[in-house]
């Protein structure tokens, strides 16, 4: 593991919710700090790269974002998922080969599975029709059989 202490790994998941901001963004904040933890403690880097960002509005969630209370909301958002971040050793290194890697995954299931060599995004409108809704899911359902499924964070036939 890389320093992935259960603080360092809060501290990811908070920062990978603020939708608000491009992972770009968020690599950047982290970035300016020796360590994810640090973040919360010091908030002047980020308020810093917020207000370059014009994104000055958005400081209350670092104000108020690495506490127990907002730990437990997106846990609970998340329930029966399994975080792993970066840091853990079960994140697949390939994804450090993107540009773009996330922060953290959000898993059901198998971690082994997030290394294997088959993979299959499926993709869509958010708004689908119920025929084509159909067609996806059964392809999913055939397809799952031999390769895993990775899917995005939407709504549509990704659901």
């Amino acid at each position: 593991m890389k320093n992935c202490t259960e603080k360092n790994k809060k501290a990811l998941i908070i920062l990978d919710s603020f939708n608000f901001l491009s992972y770009n963004q968020k690599r950047e904040i982290l970035a300016r700090y020796s360590s994810p933890e640090i973040m919360f403690e010091n908030v002047d880097f980020a308020y810093e790269l917020l207000d370059k960002w014009g994104k000055g509005s958005k400081k209350d969630p670092f104000k108020y974002g690495m506490t127990e209370q907002y730990f437990d909301f997106l846990a609970k958002s998340y329930k029966d998922l399994e975080a792993v971040t970066y840091l853990d050793e079960e994140y697949p290194q390939r994804l450090f080969d993107l540009e773009n890697y996330p922060l953290a995954l959000y898993c059901y299931g198998n971690l082994e599975l997030l290394n294997a060599q088959q993979t299959l995004a499926i993709a869509g409108s958010r708004k689908t029709l119920s025929p084509y809704l159909a067609f996806a899911k059964e392809v999913a359902k055939t397809v799952s059989e031999k390769v895993v499924i990775v899917l995005g964070n939407s709504e549509g036939v990704e659901c």
